[in-house]
């Protein structure tokens, strides 16, 4: 998702204005909706057993501080950065949620990994702009 993310930014603007606010939006839906889109996906839900409504309430709380860790790592979002930024905030996101249960956070990202086909949900940047 974050290729196309950054794809959608690398687009030629006529506004630097409107580019920044383009990218403060993304930034902003990926803090407000990253849990669920991470939770929207059966394969995740598969890996840790669990329903999508359930995993949106254990990992939502997290966003906040794994959006600030991708700002503290990465700076703000930005073209140059905005594949780095994704994938640390969803890592983030998935290393606090396998905390909740006591688990090595590489247990879901392998699990996702053995169908790696299945990773990408479809729905992903719908929900990401709700």
């Amino acid at each position: 998702m974050a290729s196309i993310l950054t794809g959608c930014a690398n687009e030629p603007q006529e506004e630097p204005a409107f580019h920044h606010a383009w990218l403060e939006l993304v930034a902003g839906k990926i803090e407000k909706n990253g849990g669920k889109v991470i939770c929207a996906n059966p394969l995740y839900q598969k890996c840790m057993n669990i329903s999508e409504g359930a995993c949106t309430v254990e990992i939502s709380p997290a966003s906040n501080y794994c959006a600030s860790d991708s700002i503290k790592r990465y700076g703000a979002l930005s073209e140059e950065n905005m594949e780095d930024y994704f994938v640390n905030y969803q890592s983030c996101m998935i290393f606090e949620h396998a905390r909740l249960y006591d688990l090595n956070w590489l247990v879901p990202i392998r699990c996702m990994s053995e169908d790696a086909n299945d990773h990408f949900d479809s729905r992903a940047l719908q929900i990401l702009f709700d």
